[in-house]
């Protein structure tokens, strides 16, 4: 977005004129700082109970751990739930690929 910013607006400011080359990128970041308090109310604001690193730790701990696990012959077994109860509950499964495999 900065690459094209800099180039139409440096376009607009060469052959249009100063006042709009510098207007527009004005206007928008006026925009984008209206959505941004208009929008603040609706987010969520937690404080951090712990280091976002502990999690990333954990996280990479358990996957050392389970490295040499055999996989299902079946790929259904991966999932917590049935297909039933994603779609009875409408929640997302994430499919099972070949890819990216070690």
């Amino acid at each position: 977005m900065f690459i094209l910013e800099n180039f139409f607006g440096l376009l607009t400011r060469q052959y249009v004129g100063w006042s709009l080359g510098y207007g527009l990128p004005t206007v928008g970041l006026a925009f984008s700082i209206l959505v941004f308090l208009v929008g603040t109310p609706f987010y969520r604001h937690r404080l951090p109970s712990r280091s976002p690193f502990t999690k990333m730790a954990k996280v990479i701990v358990a996957a050392l751990r389970r490295r040499k696990v055999p996989l299902p012959d079946d790929p259904n077994e991966l999932y917590e739930f049935s297909l039933e109860e994603y779609v009875n509950n409408k929640l997302i499964r994430l499919d099972h690929t070949p890819f990216l495999r070690y």
